[in-house]
Order: structure tokens, then sequence, then C-alpha cells
């Protein structure tokens, strides 16, 4: 899906797609200095959805898992897939760097807005390089491939 159909499907459910600040600080366990969701353990076929020791993809199945799939690779809180598996949209709109970032967690845009999306989170088709939780990406909001989704937050009533 590209950034505009993981947007609108969000509001259709009465989400939105997190903010890069959010996506990160729910991928590094409450915002500790982890490499990974699971810790600073190096990525394998046993925590995430990836491309393998022998360079196949999808950890031997050349395609997505299910999700939730990896136990092992869930951040402390229970999170899910947030290495591997498919990359993730977020809000953000495409920055080199955090300098000048909201420092609430609210999404960095752009006025008007930029021309490129920030995504995060690795891919079936990616080794553990391209896992680590500070690994950030940007493309334009109409790029869409197999390996690039998307999940939604609500905000908590009262919070």
């Amino acid at each position: 899906v590209d950034w505009n159909q993981a947007r609108e499907f969000a509001a259709w459910i009465d989400a939105r797609l997190p903010s890069e600040a959010e996506w990160e600080y729910a991928a590094t366990s409450q915002g500790q200095d982890y490499q990974f969701p699971w810790g600073n353990e190096v990525a394998t076929c046993d925590r995430a959805v990836m491309k393998d020791g022998q360079g196949i993809s999808g950890c031997g199945e050349s395609t997505t898992g299910p999700v939730c799939s990896k136990p092992n690779g869930h951040s402390e809180q229970g999170v899910c897939d947030m290495s591997g598996n498919v990359f993730e949209w977020v809000e953000d709109d495409y920055h080199q760097n955090y300098f000048f970032a909201p420092e609430d967690g609210s999404p960095w845009l752009d006025d008007p807005r930029g021309r490129m999306r920030m995504y995060r989170g690795g891919a079936f088709q990616f080794n553990s390089t391209f896992l680590r939780v500070r690994d950030r990406r940007g493309y334009e909001p109409a790029f869409r491939v197999n390996y690039l989704g998307f999940r939604v937050a609500r905000d908590v009533p009262g919070q």
C-alpha cells in the first residue's frame, strides 16, 4: 500500500498513522537504547522475518510471514513485527535527521507538506542492518511495493 492508502484506511477505522517518534518509542521498548525491539542481539530468523544468512528473503520463504509469528522478536511490551516482515509508513514528512524535530512525540510535518514521507522497521527482503530501530527511510507518498505496509495508532481518551 502507498502512504495515502494507509492513511485513508486508518481514518476509515477512526485511527491514524503513528508519528515517527511514537513508532520509535514502541520499537525501543518504551524508549530504551536498543538496536532492535528485543534489545541489542543481532536480528536472526528466530526474531524477525528477514533475509537470512544465505541471502534468501523471508527466512527462506521469499515472502512475508504471518503477523506476530516471531515472539522472540517482540518488544518488552509485546509489540510485534517492529523489525522485519514489512517496513511501516508513519505520518511524518521525510527529514534526514532528528534535528529540530518536535519534542512532544507529534509528527514532524512541513508547511507545505514535503514531497516524501517516512517509513520504518525493515522488511522480509532485507538483512539485519535494515532492521535496526534507528534505520530511517523516506519515499514519495505514492510509492507502493510488497515489502511496505503500515500499522495504526489511536489516542487514549483522557491522556
